[in-house]
């Protein structure tokens, strides 16, 4: 992924196994600020390979913080 934004810098991991992490970037395309999460797994290589997550747009941060932190 980082061949495709124009800014990207890691804020978190979240590890499920040794071949499999959530990460969390802020990232920036054409101006637009965003915050990515995905899905990043080990390839064949040992290498980290970005796979399916979402980018949110910056300006929709404070509804999505608000969101996740109403209790179920």
């Amino acid at each position: 992924m980082a061949d495709f934004w124009d800014k990207q810098h890691a804020l978190g991991y979240i590890k499920r196994s040794d071949k499999m992490q959530i990460v969390v970037n802020a990232v920036e395309k054409e101006g637009k600020k965003y915050v990515d999460v995905r899905n990043y797994y080990r390839n064949k290589d040992g290498d980290w390979t970005p796979g399916k997550g979402i980018s949110v747009p910056g300006d929709h941060m404070e509804q999505l913080i608000k969101i996740l932190s109403t209790k179920q």
